[in-house]
């Protein structure tokens, strides 16, 4: 589960910061995960909350975006 909190889209949408790089990472660190538990083999797949924050950082509205990276481990 990846949580990404914006005020405004000023700087990109919050989508966005899960490009390329940041899904290598996560794979990476959730294959580390479970091979150190004796989890593998297994089906998971990664999963996002957009959070849009006001002004004073409350939040306004949740968004969840299943499988956002794709293809899972």
């Amino acid at each position: 589960m990846e949580v990404k909190a914006r005020c405004s889209e000023e700087y990109g949408a919050a989508l966005e910061a899960i490009g390329p790089r940041k899904a290598r990472r996560l794979r990476a660190s959730a294959m580390w995960w479970l091979s150190e538990r004796g989890l593998l083999p297994c089906a998971i797949r990664f999963d996002a909350v957009i959070v849009l924050l006001d002004g004073e950082g409350i939040p306004r509205s949740l968004e969840h975006v299943p499988d956002v990276i794709g293809g899972g481990v």
